[in-house]
């Protein structure tokens, strides 16, 4: 596992209100029962603090997997 996919997890799972070993890989929004429309704007307001900027439209749209979370955490680091 690569520290930005642990970040990531670890992100996703504090947003969601759930523990890390409950984030599969392949998680994408939908697919977990928490996240939803509510738990995907609690990981866009963790993510813009974690990074320390407002993400875009555009980047808030894209996140449907724990892939494009550790995505934007790698790219912060």
């Amino acid at each position: 596992m690569t520290p930005a996919l642990d970040d990531a997890r670890q992100l996703l799972a504090s947003a969601l209100n759930t523990m890390p070993d409950a984030v599969p890989d392949s998680a994408r929004i939908g697919e977990l029962d928490a996240w939803d429309s509510l738990g995907h704007l609690r990981l866009i307001l963790a993510l813009e603090d974690r990074l320390g900027r407002e993400l875009t439209p555009e980047t808030i749209i894209e996140v449907e997997s724990l892939n494009d979370v550790a995505r934007l955490v790698s790219d912060a680091d």
